[in-house]
């Protein structure tokens, strides 16, 4: 469940009918590189994340991108190793949703595993006040007689509005918005809120995530980008 969070803030932090007209909400140019840093609600350091454009392609609609990304413990304990994969279509950003999926979590030769989908999208033009779609993602493990369900949903994605937010990396304008992430995975169930600072062209400044009592639970801030 701690590894689907952390890609889904991951996620966070990387939108017309030609290429031009899609915004870029991180950062797309091969090599470039940024880290973000992850806190736990007493500021403790509990691990960071790095990532780099590793490829980049133009489409006819817009283009895909590929982001290596490396997280580790407070530890430097490697916990996640990964590529995620983006495009834009027609002004629209999708973040394919199948990127929660953590890699080997399960032995293909072993399971039958059924996936299904909706991609997290952010529109080409945000406006305070905004609602953006939902996204989802349920995947089913069948194994010798065995099934269980694992799904992930976000909901309740409001733009709240425009701010300035000072980080390691430096002072960003961005856009705050809102959502709620719940997942379940067998009799386990987890359901937060949060907050993302999101910077055109820079990604995620800032993460914040709370419990359902509205209490403060940790935040991931950018330390580090370097844009090619």
């Amino acid at each position: 469940m701690k590894k689907i969070i952390i890609l889904f803030l991951f996620v966070l932090s990387t939108a017309g009918l030609f290429a031009q007209e899609c915004t870029s909400y991180f950062p797309v140019k091969i090599g470039s590189t940024w880290e973000m840093a992850h806190y736990g609600k007493k500021d403790k350091l509990e691990g960071t994340t790095s990532s780099q454009i590793s490829a980049f392609e133009d489409t006819e609609t817009g283009y895909i991108a590929t982001i290596s990304m490396i997280s580790t413990d407070e530890k430097s304990k490697e916990t996640v190793n990964a590529e995620l994969y983006v495009k834009c279509e027609n002004g629209i950003i999708f973040y394919d949703m199948r990127n929660f999926l953590p890699a080997g979590a399960y032995d293909e030769n072993e399971v039958d595993m059924s996936v299904v989908s909706s991609d997290l999208q952010y529109p080409a033009i945000v406006e305070a006040g905004q609602t953006l779609p939902d996204a989802n993602i349920s995947f089913t493990i069948n194994s010798g007689g065995f099934s269980m369900e694992f799904r992930t949903e976000i909901t309740n994605r409001k733009v709240i509005g425009k701010e300035t937010i000072e980080c390691p990396a430096g002072t960003f304008e961005v856009w705050k918005i809102s959502y709620t992430i719940e997942s379940k995975s067998g009799m386990m169930n987890s359901k937060h809120t949060g907050i993302e600072y999101i910077s055109i062209g820079n990604g995620v400044i800032k993460t914040e995530t709370y419990n359902e009592k509205g209490v403060l639970q940790g935040y991931s801030i950018l330390t580090k980008i370097a844009v090619e």
